[in-house]
């Protein structure tokens, strides 16, 4: 299962893809704070057996970005 995530400041934005072709939506995570947030996220992905996550980055380019790349062995 690919699970995409969008990080905002009051929500996170969630979806999922089953067969890695189309994208459904899925409830957002509501943001208290930053500790929950990770549990939340954490917790989402182990219920959903994540086996790819996709992180939206902010446009702009005003963040770092750091790319993370699966590879065969």
């Amino acid at each position: 299962m690919i699970v995409a995530i969008d990080i905002g400041l009051k929500r996170i934005g969630m979806a999922v893809s089953p067969d890695g072709k189309i994208a459904l939506p899925i409830a957002p995570i509501l943001r208290k704070n930053r500790n929950q947030a990770a549990k939340d996220v954490s917790n989402a992905l182990k219920d959903r057996e994540a086996k790819i996550l996709v992180v939206g980055l902010p446009k702009g380019g005003s963040y770092g970005i750091i790319i993370l790349e699966e590879k065969a062995v």
